[in-house]
C-alpha cells in the first residue's frame, strides 16, 4: 500500500487496506466492528477454499502466491480467535430479525 507502481490501478490494494484498517479497530472494539471482522473472515475463507488450496494442490500458482497465501491464512487463523462467537450466536442467529418497514 505504501510502495507501489505509480501507474498501478490500486483498486484491490486500496480496498484491502481499508478493510485492514477497520479490522485493526475491530481488535480494540470487537462488537462495534463485528461486521467488518466477519467480512474479513468470510472473504479470506472463501479465497482459501476456492483459490488458494486449489492452486497449491495443483502446483500452479502465480508469482505472488506465497505472500498471498501466508497473509490470508494468518487472517483465517486469527479472526476466529478475536470474534466474540457467543455474541454472534445470540444477536445474529438466535435473535429475531427486525421487520422491514
Amino acid at each position: 500500500l505504501l510502495r507501489h507502481d505509480p501507474l498501478a490501478r490500486g483498486v484491490i490494494v486500496s480496498l484491502l487496506g481499508g478493510v485492514w484498517v477497520l479490522a485493526f479497530f475491530g481488535l480494540r472494539y470487537p462488537l462495534q466492528m463485528l461486521p467488518v471482522l466477519m467480512f474479513e473472515l468470510v472473504w479470506k475463507t472463501i479465497w482459501m477454499i476456492a483459490f488458494g488450496l486449489q492452486q497449491w494442490s495443483a502446483g500452479q500458482a502465480p508469482p505472488t502466491f506465497a505472500e498471498d497465501f501466508s497473509s490470508i491464512a494468518l487472517g483465517v487463523l486469527l479472526m476466529p480467535l478475536v470474534i466474540p462467537w457467543g455474541y454472534v450466536v445470540r444477536h445474529y442467529i438466535k435473535q429475531r430479525a427486525t421487520r422491514w418497514r
